[in-house]
């Protein structure tokens, strides 16, 4: 049971590993078919904990074992537990999850997932190429951007909750870009600003080198006069 998937990347290996290891890359490989949602993100490869919201409030808890650490080669982790609501998750599956890096020759990579689980590997299957996908995509585009000399800076972004605002911030944040989220109540860390849009702080865009604005009203909902 459960899977083993590889692909090669025309990166070199720390790069590959230094993108899971930032902010956002859980998020750029959730499929977006998954009703998963992080809640979470691990704060270390070695020994973090993500967090992934299920239906029905229940959790998928994923503890990174220090003792399989060694980067930029491989970091493990498995299904956890965290009070009731993860028990479900417990009964039906065990997981370990093994995140290989293997230099292939000069600037490249074999990416390999190997998955210990009694989930058949055809219900796997979709998922892994997703990822694969999403990560070789995505190492693409940043690399294309160095050659044409942009470097990672700082962004802030407006409407960071949205659909494409929680998208773009994930693909920035795991590209190595420090991203200054712009929110109307009060700011929870030091990722985020207060924005007022109607009395502005003169100070709001201090240190900011590009502004990406997504704010605004739904476009789903039916299209009245009002709307």
């Amino acid at each position: 049971m459960g899977i083993e998937y590889s692909s090669i990347v025309d990166v070199p290996r720390d790069e590959v590993f230094a993108w899971h290891a930032r902010p956002g890359a859980i998020q750029r490989l959730m499929p977006p078919w998954q009703p998963m949602r992080v809640i979470a993100e691990a704060d270390s490869l070695a020994d973090g904990r993500a967090v992934l919201g299920l239906p029905g409030g229940l959790r998928w808890i994923a503890d990174h074992r220090p003792e399989d650490y060694d980067p930029p080669a491989r970091f493990v982790d498995e299904l956890g537990r965290d009070g009731l609501t993860s028990l479900p998750a417990g009964l039906v599956a065990s997981w370990r999850h093994e995140h290989i890096f293997e230099a292939v020759g000069r600037g490249r990579t074999r990416i390999v997932d190997r998955v210990d689980t009694p989930i058949p590997e055809k219900l796997l299957l979709q998922t892994f190429r997703y990822r694969h996908r999403q990560i070789a995509d995505d190492l693409d585009a940043h690399r294309w951007a160095q050659s044409q000399g942009v470097r990672p800076v700082t962004v802030a972004v407006t409407g960071t909750s949205g659909l494409v605002g929680t998208a773009l911030t994930a693909f920035l944040t795991s590209g190595g870009y420090r991203v200054i989220r712009l929110v109307r109540r009060a700011p929870r860390d030091h990722h985020e600003r207060q924005w007022n849009p109607q009395e502005p702080a003169e100070d709001l865009l201090e240190g900011v080198d590009a502004v990406v604005h997504l704010a605004g009203a739904s476009i789903g909902g039916r299209f009245t006069d009002e709307h």
